[in-house]
């Protein structure tokens, strides 16, 4: 399986990208069955490099080329730990979920490789999932010229992929109604959050809610809204 957790890297990959940026990826061992056919030989924080001599250059594509074969056959499989080169020979299994795909016993996960470190210190009540793609934009904005923002009060919620997709989130009513009370003049929405987001306390009326699917239609909204904030956005309702 594909394991991808939150964390500000992925802010920083999805801003990157939306720039142009292709930002590398290594596939990594994230975790190995006890019983299973790679037990004895891979671990938890190799780089899978290459599958069947060919060199591994994203998650999907090294994830593909291991399920390239008929559940029972063998891969050799190469991995960088420690800064060196190791090959295996993996004898495959049916997958307890799909006995037609092979598997190898481990879960693995995407790690970017960053033209820069990311740290972003905002204090222990703001984080999580729900901020990526407030940090992203932060990211993004810091990488450009101006202020995307302009003078606007802006808040807003959504977790995001690194491809850019914002995704929902949970408590959106009370998230938007604090943010009203902070003084927000706009909120940027999840898209699959915009139907729920018009209900409870929330006022409308008050703020401008915007629908947002992608980081780029984040940054498209808040460049047109800087810009005048009386222009027309795709909002919610």
């Amino acid at each position: 399986g594909l394991n991808s957790p939150f964390s500000q890297e992925i802010s920083a990959v999805a801003a990157l990208r939306l720039l142009g940026d292709q930002v590398p990826e290594k596939l990594m061992v994230t975790e190995v069955d006890d019983d299973g056919p790679s037990a004895d030989s891979l671990r938890q924080g190799d780089r899978i490099i290459g599958v069947d001599g060919v060199r591994v250059t994203s998650a999907k594509q090294g994830l593909a080329d291991l399920r390239a074969r008929e559940p029972g056959d063998d891969v050799a499989v190469a991995v960088r730990r420690d800064g060196q080169r190791r090959g295996f020979t993996l004898s495959t299994e049916p997958s307890p979920d799909d006995e037609a795909i092979p598997v190898i016993g481990i879960q693995v996960g995407v790690d970017y490789i960053l033209p820069f470190d990311v740290r972003i210190n905002l204090g222990d009540e703001i984080g999580g999932p729900s901020a990526g793609t407030v940090f992203a934009l932060a990211i993004y904005d810091k990488l450009t010229e101006g202020s995307l923002i302009g003078g606007m009060d802006v808040a807003g919620t959504g977790s995001i992929l690194a491809n850019g997709t914002v995704e929902s989130i949970g408590g959106i009513q009370q998230k938007v109604v604090g943010a009203e009370d902070a003084g927000a003049s706009v909120f940027l929405v999840p898209a699959a959050n915009c139907e729920e987001a018009l209900g409870g306390d929330v006022d409308a009326s008050d703020i401008t809610l915007v629908d947002v699917a992608t980081l780029e239609d984040a940054v498209d909204a808040l460049s047109v809204l800087a810009d005048d904030p009386g222009a027309e956005v795709e909002t919610c309702g």
